[in-house]
């Protein structure tokens, strides 16, 4: 085997023994040798299994993306439903939006949601940009 000691950045270098331990103020020390070795790992791999993911109706993003899901609200509907023209504004500037239902009373209130946001701060940066072009009365939500 043949070692060389290098101040230079090496082109490529190929740990084939043991490298030699020095002190973080010596320059690194890069090893050359034409012996294969053998590489054990003691960690156990990481198995990722994939599955479909859930999508809103309306949108092309899924829905538990993250784990806290913050929402700019930009409308609540009790008698109508939102139209093409509204929602096709919001995709227009790059959102995806939900449609959440809830009953109260006996009555149903759509409310349309844009996001989901990974945080706060995310959302309310979309915020501004949604009062100023969709509606002035958007606000925060977390759900």
């Amino acid at each position: 085997t043949k070692a060389a000691v290098e101040t230079t950045q090496p082109k490529e270098v190929v740990f084939t023994e043991k490298p030699t331990v020095i002190a973080a103020t010596e320059p690194k020390v890069a090893v050359e040798t034409t012996e294969p070795i053998e590489v054990a790992f003691t960690e156990k791999p990481i198995v990722i299994t994939a599955t479909e993911p859930k999508v809103a109706v309306g949108t092309t993003q899924p829905v538990e993306m993250f784990a806290l899901n913050y929402y700019i609200q930009v409308v609540s509907l009790s008698k109508y439903a939102p139209s093409e023209k509204f929602l096709d504004s919001i995709t227009a500037l790059g959102y995806t939006y939900k449609l959440h239902e809830v009953t109260n009373d006996s009555k149903t209130t759509t409310k349309v949601l844009v996001g989901p946001f990974p945080n706060a701060t995310k959302a309310k940066d979309a915020r501004i940009i949604l009062r100023a072009k969709i509606e002035p009365g958007s606000f925060l939500v977390k759900l």
